[in-house]
């Protein structure tokens, strides 16, 4: 998209108004954002117009604006775009999509050579033909269609799976002066019109169908390249949309801020007064409070220290008022409690012994109750035997009656009793609470100590008085009312302990009013010292508040006309946008009909040999593409018809992707592109006209004179493009996908060459690969050769099935007849190059690449140089009569330009004739000892020393002669 807008922008940016030219500004970044961080053109552009700050620009903030673009875009806006254009010449890829990944430290990934003029790749379905046109495509325009067309990121498209590196690809271009990877964003842009894939021309072969819900305009801008002008137009939203969306952009905040400053200074005048009056209220109550005029804060926390000391020194007197409580009682009490017990004691002990005497009547109370019972009944017998009433001298119920009456006083004297014994326990915890207080006065008041004789009744303490032990309560009363008599003294001193307690008490009671009164006065004031300084502290607040009004207000202002400033800005671009977007959608018409004049012109030519064998009434003569009222539509003319037709209605399906590989066709040549890639593009053809497409790709003046890079999976095609550029210069590629990734096979190039070419690019597994296809190759040969017979297993390939013999049995039968051969030592006793070149199983063939151990390209050369060495044995093997009959001629013709050595010729000549003779002396030398060590027929390695020594004799004695002068 950046091309497009850059193009745009060099147009506009000199002669638009200051919004346009800020428009631009923002877009441009927008599209940078996009490239870095995803997301959509509108939306970045939107953020970037919202969070703009205005405020950090210059006066001359629009030259600036300018001057940013200018220095981005370029300052020639009518400036045309100078191409180096240049075939391609390598491909290196590692670690992307189907190509494997790391193979070893050395290897650097799959390299890929390409022919100057045409090179194709064929490979069934998934074995890495979009993979490498995807490489291209990503290493020359940055970008991959296919990412976009699935939704995917191209970091996330191109990653092969499973592998933790990154993609790494390196391209290389026939013109050294085109460095890869520097391209421009211009290059990108043109090489992106390379590419030509059976997609875009699928999609086109449904171009004007309501199927497929794909406008006309977004079929024909993929196909020719130009989707990236109509995807920017798109980006974009109506002028309406626009006005509502920067609307909602125009601030307010600072006017929101100067209204709530002002209604706060307008409330703040209002709870001055109301501050400055609680506050005299306040200070009323403190000058009542302290009796005294003015009264501040400071008074009132110095009238609450004298207070806290003044309860502190009241609280100390207290304490030392305080002591034990004394038990006070009198003589008269204990006295008057001994009397009172005597009284009941005596009554108790009656009541007790008439109880006792009554013990025998007990029963009647039982009978009592029971006769009480029996009256109730109604009967006409005695209840004691059954005897009638008329029969009975006295009746048994008259006669209870009488004694019921003496019977009823038992139960009155045992309730009497009752209620006595609980008079007289009451009388005894009497008695035992003034003994109780004895012993505490005489145990904890140090002057009653010592005044109860010891071992008395009253110096012990309280004994249990209890009418369980009714004669200890007798000896107990008459031992205290005996001692009674002689503690006066104990009395006396109780009697004036308590009256001095009293006094102390009535101090005590004073000093707690007086706290009491202390702290209702210190409450009183801390209630007004805390009000007083809670309305100072508001009053302070809005003090400041309205002392810095004006500034704050002022700075306000300040900043409401930046706010100001922003929403004008925000005005112009609404303004400006309408322009804006009109004047890009004609840019993208314009660009449009552009290309599309210059297209028209071509697409016949390439149309008409695509579809050479059409009938005399179906050949096109031209064709139109018109973009007018924004239905873009391609009509076109049959050959000696005036009648326009529409493509999209009247041409049939294979038509119709004839017609678009022959647009993409044209808007290569038009834009003169020096090479084209074509991705299974056959695949959208129809097989019909697939002969045609390989006569025009072979007899087209402008495809026979760029570089053509072709992928297909029809093996017919590949063998049909491969006989029509034989006679040419080509190069043909077989795809196979691995385990390790992507592998290609040089097709009719030969092993030594295709190896010595991955070593040189660092391309080890390639290498490996091609030495073992090379090693299997020759043993193979070689055991068909002499009728060796091999054990292997049957195999399914592709087309047929057939038996693969193993390395190992192969390798054992050339032991066998080459046992003493160095290069199969080398192979058979270097264990790594061992283990790289013949593991058995075929752990190394075309699916499965298990060289762990050859590490670096020095061990692969020592394969390549031992499976070369085993080659020219074998090869020595076949013809080895052949290989001594040219050597025996060559040393004859040596020997006559040995003959023609004169001082005249040039020494470099001589040196050249005298060495190429002793070089074949030395080949003649070693023959028989080569044949040795290959075991050949001994009657053989004979006849040939005796041919060998007849030579070096001869021409012993030419020597001889020659030094003696004889002719």
């Amino acid at each position: 998209m950046k091309y497009y807008f850059k193009k745009f922008a060099k147009q506009k940016i000199q002669s638009e108004s200051d919004g346009f030219v800020w428009l631009l500004y923002f877009v441009y970044c927008s599209l940078i954002d996009v490239d870095l961080n995803g997301g959509e053109i509108w939306e970045n552009l939107k953020r970037r117009i919202k969070e703009f700050n205005l405020d950090k620009r210059t006066p001359i903030r629009v030259k600036n604006v300018s001057a940013f673009l200018l220095r981005n875009l370029g300052s020639d806006a009518s400036a045309t775009f100078n191409y180096q254009v240049s075939k391609i010449k390598t491909l290196q890829v590692k670690d992307f999509r189907g190509f494997g990944s790391q193979f070893n430290g050395d290897d650097k990934g799959v390299c890929i050579e390409f022919n100057s003029n045409n090179t194709i790749f064929y490979g069934p379905n998934g074995s890495g033909k979009s993979s490498l046109c995807d490489a291209l495509e990503f290493k020359l325009t940055g970008q991959v269609r296919e990412s976009a067309r699935r939704n995917r990121r191209v970091s996330e498209y191109v990653k092969r799976i499973g592998s933790t590196s990154n993609p790494s690809l390196s391209i290389s271009f026939v013109n050294p002066a085109i460095d890869g990877e520097k391209l421009t964003e211009d290059e990108k842009k043109y090489y992106s019109q390379a590419f030509i894939e059976k997609n875009r021309i699928q999609e086109f072969s449904l171009f004007g169908s309501k199927d497929t819900g794909i406008k006309k305009e977004e079929v024909l801008s993929i196909l020719i390249g130009m989707d990236d002008l109509s995807n920017l137009v798109k980006s974009f939203v109506q002028p309406t949309s626009f006005k509502t969306n920067l609307l909602s952009f125009k601030r307010s905040d600072i006017a929101n801020r100067i209204a709530s400053l002002n209604a706060a200074n307008v409330s703040n005048t209002t709870l001055k007064k109301e501050h400055e009056d609680s506050i005299r209220i306040e200070k009323a109550k403190a000058d009542k409070l302290l009796l005294k005029t003015d009264a501040t804060i400071s008074d009132l926390e110095a009238e609450l220290v004298k207070i806290d000391e003044a309860i502190k020194a009241t609280n100390a007197d207290t304490l030392s008022l305080s002591t034990t409580a004394i038990q006070f009682h009198s003589k008269q009490d204990f006295e008057t409690a001994i009397q009172i017990l005597e009284g009941n004691l005596q009554r108790f002990d009656e009541l007790t012994s008439a109880l006792n005497d009554a013990k025998t009547n007990v029963s009647f109370s039982n009978l009592y109750t029971a006769i009480l019972e029996l009256q109730s009944t109604v009967t006409d017998v005695c209840p004691s035997c059954d005897t009638p009433l008329e029969n009975t001298t006295k009746n048994p119920f008259s006669k209870a009656n009488e004694e019921l009456v003496k019977l009823q006083g038992i139960k009155e004297l045992e309730a009497e009793f009752n209620a006595h014994k609980t008079l007289v326990e009451q009388n005894l915890k009497s008695l035992e609470h003034l003994h109780n207080q004895l012993n505490f006065n005489t145990t904890k008041i140090t002057a009653l100590t010592g005044l109860i004789a010891s071992g008395t009744a009253l110096h012990t303490a309280s004994p249990e008085y209890s009418l369980t032990n009714r004669p200890q309560i007798d000896t107990t009363v008459a031992s205290i009312k005996s001692q009674l008599a002689t503690i006066s003294s104990y009395f006396t001193e109780v009697a004036t302990l308590h009256e001095r307690q009293s006094q102390k008490q009535i101090a005590i009671n004073a000093n707690n009013a007086k706290v009491s009164a202390l702290n209702d006065r210190k409450r009183s004031i801390e209630s007004i010292k805390t009000n007083w300084e809670n309305t100072q502290t508001k009053l302070d607040a809005v003090n400041l508040a309205l002392g810095t009004y004006t500034t704050d207000l002022s700075n306000l202002y300040n900043e409401k006309n930046i706010e100001d400033n922003y929403n004008s800005f925000i005005e112009l671009l609404i303004t400006s946008y309408s322009n804006f977007y009109t004047q890009l959608q004609e840019f993208k018409d314009k660009e449009f009909q552009t290309r599309f004049g210059k297209l028209e012109s071509e697409i016949a030519g390439f149309y008409t040999q695509i579809n050479k064998h059409d009938a005399e009434h179906e050949i096109v003569e031209s064709f139109k593409i018109d973009n007018s009222n924004s239905d873009y539509k391609i009509e076109f003319k049959v050959k000696g018809s005036s009648l326009t037709e529409d493509a999209s209605i009247k041409l049939s399906e294979g038509h119709l992707r004839s017609l678009g590989l022959s647009i993409l066709l044209a808007n290569a040549k038009i834009n003169s592109l020096p090479f084209i890639i074509f991705d299974d593009v056959v695949n959208a053809i129809d097989s019909d006209h697939r002969a045609n497409i390989i006569e025009m790709m072979v007899n087209d003046t402008y495809l026979n004179s760029v570089q053509q890079i072709v992928s297909t999976h029809d093996r017919l095609y590949w063998e049909r493009f491969s006989l029509e550029n034989q006679r040419g210069n080509f190069s043909s590629y077989i795809l196979k996908c691995t385990k390790q990734g992507v592998v290609h096979y040089h097709y009719n190039l030969s092993f030594r060459d295709k190896i010595q070419n991955a070593l040189n690019h660092f391309d080890i597994r390639q290498a490996l690969l091609y030495s073992r296809i090379w090693f299997e190759t020759i043993a193979k040969q070689y055991c068909m050769e002499n009728n060796i017979e091999l054990s292997g297993t049957l195999k399914k390939s592709e087309f047929h099935v057939s038996i693969e013999p193993s390395l190992g049995a192969i390798y054992r039968e050339l032991f066998n007849k080459l046992g003493d051969n160095e290069n199969l030592k080398v192979l058979h006793k270097d264990e790594i190059n061992y283990k790289g070149i013949n593991q058995e199983h075929h752990s190394f063939d075309e699916y499965n690449f298990n060289f762990i151990h050859s590490r670096t390209s020095n061990e692969v050369q020592k394969i390549f140089d031992a499976v070369s060495g085993l080659d020219d044995d074998i090869q020595f093997l076949k013809s080895h009569q052949l290989l001594l009959a040219e050597l025996l001629k060559s040393q004859k013709h040596s020997v006559e330009k040995l003959k023609t050595l004169n001082t005249r010729m040039p020494i470099e000549i001589q040196n050249g004739i005298i060495n190429r003779h002793n070089e074949i002396l030395n080949q003649l030398s070693e023959f028989p000892a080569r044949m040795q060590n290959l075991r050949i027929d001994a009657a053989l390695i004979k006849s040939t020393q005796e041919k060998i020594s007849k030579v070096f004799l001869g021409g012993l004695l030419s020597a001889l002669m020659k030094s003696k002068g004889i002719a």
